[in-house]
């Protein structure tokens, strides 16, 4: 699995096909002040990274099902040709 995105678990949502509506479950601070990830995932990777998105020094590192990226890597995606190729082998 890879992880591309600091806090890709951050919050669990629930989404309503019949009134196309999604609802906050769990995260972002919501049942609770605490409880910052929404699935008490024991990787959560949003803090320090979640406000990286110039993604200058990306690293991926690894975890038990994987790896996760260090930023947000929207601005250099598709253009990284380092990055793209990381994630085309993995």
């Amino acid at each position: 699995m890879i992880y591309l995105h600091p806090n890709a678990l951050y919050a669990e949502v629930e989404y309503a096909m019949d009134n196309d509506t999604l609802t906050l479950i769990r995260g972002h601070g919501y049942l609770t002040p605490e409880i910052t990830n929404g699935f008490g995932w024991k990787y959560d990777n949003t803090h320090p990274y979640e406000y990286d998105n110039k993604c200058e020094n990306w690293e991926f590192y690894e975890i038990d099902n994987g790896i996760m990226l260090n930023c947000y890597p929207e601005k250099i995606i598709y253009k990284d040709k380092k990055l793209l190729k990381m994630i085309k082998e993995y």
